[in-house]
């Protein structure tokens, strides 16, 4: 009888030291938003229709940015994004979503959507050439204190034609990005955002310069979790 007592005494407490382990349970994937509350990033490259056709490419417009930018929920990471848009298919008046802050003039190119990218531009922006040494991939990859990373896709969107000086000498990007995984923590991650660009040309220091780069209210990011 004594060891029959001893028995459950010993199994009830490996039972219970099983239950109690020192992991933390899984809290599930968790959703937070996209704001960006500050961004210092550059202009890596920028090409023009009027550079792109006469090398014999397509009657689009393409760049690319990066740089360091701070989200209210993650914290500062390191941010990259190429995108393409195009020229000769323009919106429709009644398609257009969004309102450009610049000055409008004209025409509403539409971004290409993830099915589009790779674009491999004909025009080095680089050398003044023609050669291509550049390509719009659509992606968007943003890189965190860790090292984790999430990537994303451009799915569309479109980019207002500007005057500032002179006619189309600026343009104002909305471009639509849908996460689609990423490293580490994020390898689950889901959720989308919209980019906002001005970018245009500056005369006196005879290049392209960008003028704004946020991120509009409404993006989330879901990650984390193991069952979603």
């Amino acid at each position: 009888m004594k060891y029959l007592f001893l028995t459950i005494v010993l199994s009830s407490f490996l039972f219970f030291t099983s239950c109690s382990s020192d992991d933390e349970p899984d809290p599930g994937p968790q959703t937070i938003s996209m704001e960006m509350v500050a961004a210092d990033l550059e202009l890596d490259w920028a090409i023009t229709r009027d550079h792109e056709m006469p090398c014999g490419g397509d009657e689009v417009g393409g760049g690319a940015i990066s740089g360091m930018v701070t989200f209210a929920d993650l914290g500062q990471v390191e941010f990259e994004l190429s995108s393409v848009w195009d020229i000769e298919n323009q919106l429709d008046p009644e398609d257009v979503v969004y309102e450009p802050e610049g000055p409008a003039g004209g025409p509403v190119a539409r971004v290409f959507e993830k099915h589009e990218y790779p674009y491999d531009f004909m025009f080095s922006p680089f050398t003044g050439q023609c050669e291509t040494v550049v390509s719009a991939t659509g992606e968007m990859t943003i890189t965190t204190d860790s090292g984790d990373q999430i990537f994303g896709m451009v799915e569309g969107g479109e980019t207002h034609r500007l005057d500032f000086v002179t006619e189309g000498d600026g343009i104002e990007t909305f471009a639509r990005i849908d996460i689609e995984g990423g490293t580490g923590e994020f390898q689950n991650a889901t959720g989308n955002f919209v980019t906002h660009t001005i970018t245009r040309f500056d005369f006196d220091a005879n290049r392209f310069v960008m003028d704004l780069a946020t991120v509009r209210p409404g993006g989330t990011l879901t990650f984390g979790g193991q069952t979603y």
